[in-house]
């Protein structure tokens, strides 16, 4: 997000600043994809990565899961 100029750093690099063009990428995905890109959704898919590290949950259905809601989402774009 460096790279392509989305964030810069703060003069004393303990902040992150968007930009223009990250504050337009954001506003975007924010409003065709929400539900994908949620502080809760990225909670649940880290703590179901975790689960299929640990042997504890099988990534097939993780992926079968997501694979709907993206359907879902195009079908509502």
């Amino acid at each position: 997000i460096f790279e392509r100029g989305y964030i810069l750093a703060s003069k004393n690099r303990k902040s992150l600043i968007p930009t223009r063009m990250g504050i337009k990428v954001f506003s975007y995905l924010n409003d065709r994809f929400g539900p994908l890109i949620s502080e809760e959704t990225t909670r649940k898919l880290e703590e179901a990565m975790w689960l299929i590290e640990n042997g504890k949950l099988n990534y097939q259905d993780i992926v079968r899961t997501l694979r709907v809601e993206i359907d879902n989402i195009r079908s509502i774009s």
